[in-house]
C-alpha cells in the first residue's frame, strides 16, 4: 500500500459516527450521505470529508472511481447547503459583521471548492452520483457536477435560491446554460421543480436507472475487472446495461415557448411578455405563463434581477474563468439584506412570506458589467 492508500484508510477510520459513510470496494469509493434529520443539507463537516475522500481517492493506486449516493429517508439525495447554519451566523450579534461574513465565506467557499473538484476530476478517475430523490441548490451541484449523473424515477431538481434572496450557485450557471435553449434561465428565475423525466430530457443526467435496479448496478460495479480498460469506457459499458430511456417530460412541449420568453436581455421586457401571456386566449400559453409568474413572484426582486444578469453574462464565460465569476457574485449577494429575510421566512418562521427590501430605481438601472 502506498502513502496515499494509508491516508485513505485513516480517513475511513475517522468517519465512524459521521454524517457520511465511506466504503472502498473493488476500486470504487462509495460515499453515502446520511444526515437524515436535515434532509442531507451539506454541513461543513460533510463538505470537508467528501472533498478529502475524493482528493485522496483520486491519488490512490487503490481507487478508480467514486460514487456519491444517499442513505437518508427515501426520495432525498441532498436538499442543498445548510442555509440555517448561514442564517445563524449572519444574525449572531456576539461577533462583528466582518467576522460573520468571514465565517459564511469560509463555508460557501469550501462548498464551491468541492463542486469544482467534482467537475475537474483528475484524469482516469471518474466521479459518479446516483440521485434517488431531491437535489436542490448545493445538492444539485453535488448531483450534476460529477462526470456521470445517474438518476432514478424519484429524482427532483431545483435551484430555488431567488426565493431566499440569494442566487443559483453550485456551478449551476455553467451546467444550466448548457441545457437546451433558455431552459436554464427558466430554472434559475422560477426555481421550478424539475422531475426525473425532464432532468434526463434536458441533459441534467447521463443515465436513468430505476430504484429497483440500483443494487444490481452496484453489484455489477463490484465485479468490474479494471485491467486494461479505460475507466470511463468500462463504466459506460456497465452502467448502460441498466439504463432505460424514460418517457419525454412535460417541458419538451413548452420549450419553444420558454425560448421565446426567456431568451431575453432585458428583465423588464421578459416580465412584461409573461404578463401579456397571462392574458392569452390559448389555454396552454396562459397556464404556462401563470405558473412561471407565480414562481417568479416568490423571489426577491433584487435576486431575480442579479440572477438574470449573471446567467446572461456567464453564458459566454469560458470554463476556466467560471469559478472566479461565481465567487464574485457571492460577494455581491451575501451582503444584501434579502438573504437574511428570505432564509428567515422559509426556514425559521416558516411563513414563506418574506418582506423583501424595496427595489430602488438604481437597482433597476444598474447593469452588472462583469463579476471576475
Amino acid at each position: 500500500m502506498n502513502e496515499k492508500g494509508e491516508e485513505l484508510d485513516f480517513i475511513l477510520n475517522r468517519l465512524e459516527q459521521q454524517e457520511i459513510s465511506f466504503h472502498l470496494l473493488n476500486g470504487i469509493a462509495f460515499i453515502g450521505l446520511k444526515r437524515e434529520k436535515a434532509l442531507n443539507a451539506l454541513s461543513l463537516n460533510m463538505i470537508n470529508h467528501i472533498g478529502n475522500i475524493i482528493h485522496e481517492s483520486a491519488q490512490s493506486d487503490k481507487t478508480h472511481a467514486a460514487m456519491i449516493s444517499s442513505h437518508a429517508a427515501p426520495r432525498v439525495f441532498c436538499s442543498g447547503g445548510d442555509i440555517k447554519y448561514i442564517y445563524y451566523i449572519l444574525t449572531d450579534e456576539k461577533i462583528s459583521q466582518e467576522e460573520r461574513l468571514k465565517k459564511v465565506r469560509h463555508y460557501i467557499m469550501r462548498q464551491y471548492d468541492l463542486h469544482h473538484l467534482l467537475y475537474e476530476s483528475p484524469n482516469n478517475f471518474t466521479i459518479m452520483s446516483y440521485v434517488d430523490g431531491i437535489c436542490f441548490g448545493g445538492g444539485a451541484g453535488l448531483a450534476i457536477n460529477p462526470n456521470i449523473t445517474i438518476i432514478s424515477e424519484n429524482a427532483v431538481f431545483a435551484m430555488p435560491e431567488c426565493a431566499i434572496g440569494f442566487f443559483p450557485d453550485a456551478r449551476s450557471a455553467y451546467f444550466l446554460n448548457k441545457a437546451p435553449g433558455a431552459f436554464g434561465m427558466y430554472c434559475a428565475l422560477t426555481g421550478a421543480r424539475i422531475h426525473a423525466n425532464d432532468m434526463y430530457d434536458m441533459g441534467l443526467a447521463e443515465y436513468f436507472i430505476p430504484t429497483d435496479h440500483y443494487y444490481q448496478l452496484r453489484e455489477a460495479l463490484l465485479h468490474i475487472n479494471w485491467t486494461d480498460w479505460d475507466v470511463n469506457d468500462i463504466l459506460d459499458i456497465v452502467i448502460s446495461r441498466f439504463h432505460v430511456t424514460p418517457p419525454i417530460g412535460i417541458y419538451r412541449e413548452r420549450l419553444d415557448w420558454i425560448n421565446e420568453r426567456f431568451y431575453c436581455h432585458d428583465f423588464d421586457v421578459l416580465i412584461d411578455n409573461l404578463k401579456s401571456d397571462q392574458k392569452s386566449r390559448k389555454k396552454s400559453i396562459k397556464s404556462w405563463a401563470n405558473e412561471a409568474m407565480d414562481m417568479i413572484n416568490k423571489g426577491s426582486p433584487y435576486s431575480l434581477r442579479r440572477t438574470f444578469e449573471y446567467f446572461n453574462i456567464t453564458a459566454a464565460v469560458k470554463d476556466f474563468a467560471f469559478a472566479a465569476n461565481e465567487r464574485a457574485m457571492f460577494e455581491k449577494m451575501i451582503i444584501h439584506p434579502d438573504v437574511i429575510t428570505g432564509i428567515k421566512a422559509a426556514l425559521i418562521d416558516k411563513n414563506k412570506n418574506p418582506r423583501w427590501k424595496r427595489l430602488l430605481k438604481k437597482d433597476k438601472e444598474d447593469k452588472i458589467k462583469e463579476y471576475g
